[in-house]
């Protein structure tokens, strides 16, 4: 089954429920990635969220990318492993940012991290690279 349209099927369907009982606005949409999805199709979701976030319209979403296995590659890294965590950790940021820029209507997204003092760390960073400090 194609991930993105069994995706857009289940917010399409829930998404009704929740506006025909006042509930839409106060709901966060969360994709589920690494939950009953192959590697393959967890990438085919990322790829495909922003595109399919303005289509639905919700304005809330939560993502939760930090350390999911299907990140790691093929090889063996210990996700217990320090190095491994900020690696993983910094790649999730990464592919929200492009994801973020990709969006072309407004969006509350929340991250859920591990990690909060690195990812705050890196978006620092980020911000004075960016003033070219």
């Amino acid at each position: 089954q194609d991930v993105t349209q069994g995706a857009r099927r289940f917010f399409l369907r829930n998404f009704e429920v929740l506006l025909k009982r006042g509930l839409f606005s106060r709901t966060i949409a969360d994709p589920g990635f690494g939950f009953c999805k192959k590697r393959e199709q967890n990438f085919e979701l990322m790829a495909a969220l922003p595109e399919l976030m303005d289509e639905l319209g919700q304005p809330q979403w939560l993502w939760g990318l930090s350390r999911k296995s299907f990140l790691r590659g093929e090889e063996e890294r210990d996700p217990r492993d320090p190095a491994t965590r900020r690696t993983l950790d910094a790649g999730a940021l990464l592919w929200t940012e492009r994801a973020l820029k990709a969006l072309t209507q407004p969006h509350q997204v929340g991250l859920r991290v591990h990690d909060p003092a690195m990812v705050r760390g890196l978006v620092l960073s980020e911000e004075l690279r960016r003033q070219g400090c």
